[in-house]
C-alpha cells in the first residue's frame, strides 16, 4: 500500500530525474522504452511522453540505432557496456557522449537495461588543450636541446681550434663556474682541468696557493 510519504518520495525522485543534465532511462527485453527523463527532450528534441513504449530503433532512428546495437546486444546478454558518442542534438550541434549501458538481472534473467548518457564535452575539450600544451611545450623542449646541442658543437669546434694553436679555452654558465676547460687553459694557470670544473672563473684565475708543479 503506497502512504503519503511513499508518494511524496516518488514525486522527489521523480523531479530529481528530470532536472539531471543526464540521459536517464530504462529499456525492456524487447527494446521498448519503460522510463525516460526530461533530457530527451534538450538532448533529442523528444518528449519524454513520446520516448515512454517506443521501440529504441524508432527513437534513436536507423543509422544511430545501428550505431549501439552491439552494445544493446550484449548488455541484453548480461554484459555491461560503457562507449563514447556523438550525438547531434536538436539544434544540430554535435554532443560528445559518456554512456552507460546496465543489465537488470531479475532471479538470474535479464529483463532490460539501465541507460546513462553523460556530456563528455568539456572533459574533450579540456583533453584537446592539455594534448596542445604539450605539444608546444615538446616543441619548446627539442628546440632548446636542438640550440643546446649545437652550442656544444660550437663549443668543442672552439675547443678543438684553440687546442691546435696551443690557446687556452673556459666556458662558464651562467653562475660564472667553469663548465669546460682545455688542457692548454688548466696548463696556463697551473691548475688541474678536473679542479677548475664548477669552480668559480675569478677563483681559477687567482691562485697564491698553486702547487709548485704546475709553476
Amino acid at each position: 500500500m503506497n502512504t503519503s510519504a511513499d508518494r511524496e518520495t516518488t514525486r522527489y525522485v521523480s523531479r530529481l530525474a528530470d532536472h539531471v543534465p543526464v540521459i536517464l532511462a530504462y529499456w525492456d527485453q524487447d527494446q521498448r522504452c519503460r522510463y525516460a527523463n526530461r533530457a530527451y527532450e534538450t538532448w533529442l528534441g523528444i518528449e519524454p511522453g513520446q520516448v515512454i513504449g517506443a521501440a529504441m530503433r524508432d527513437v534513436l532512428g536507423p543509422q544511430f540505432f545501428a550505431a549501439n546495437e552491439a552494445n544493446v546486444d550484449a548488455v541484453l546478454r548480461g554484459m555491461p557496456q560503457m562507449f563514447e558518442r556523438t550525438v547531434a542534438g536538436p539544434d544540430g550541434m554535435p554532443r560528445h557522449t559518456l554512456a552507460n549501458y546496465t543489465p537488470d538481472v531479475v532471479e538470474g534473467k535479464v529483463v532490460g537495461f539501465f541507460v546513462t548518457v553523460t556530456d563528455v564535452g568539456l572533459v574533450k575539450s579540456a583533453q584537446a588543450s592539455l594534448q596542445s600544451l604539450v605539444h608546444s611545450l615538446t616543441g619548446d623542449v627539442e628546440k632548446s636541446l636542438g640550440t643546446l646541442a649545437s652550442l656544444v658543437q660550437v663549443q668543442d669546434s672552439l675547443a678543438i681550434t684553440l687546442a691546435s694553436i696551443h690557446a687556452g679555452f673556459i666556458a662558464t654558465d651562467r653562475q660564472g663556474r667553469v663548465s669546460r676547460i682545455n688542457a692548454v687553459a688548466a696548463r696556463l694557470l697551473a691548475l688541474p682541468e678536473d679542479d677548475a670544473m664548477g669552480a668559480l672563473l675569478w677563483d681559477v684565475f687567482v691562485r697564491e696557493d698553486r702547487d709548485p708543479a704546475y709553476r
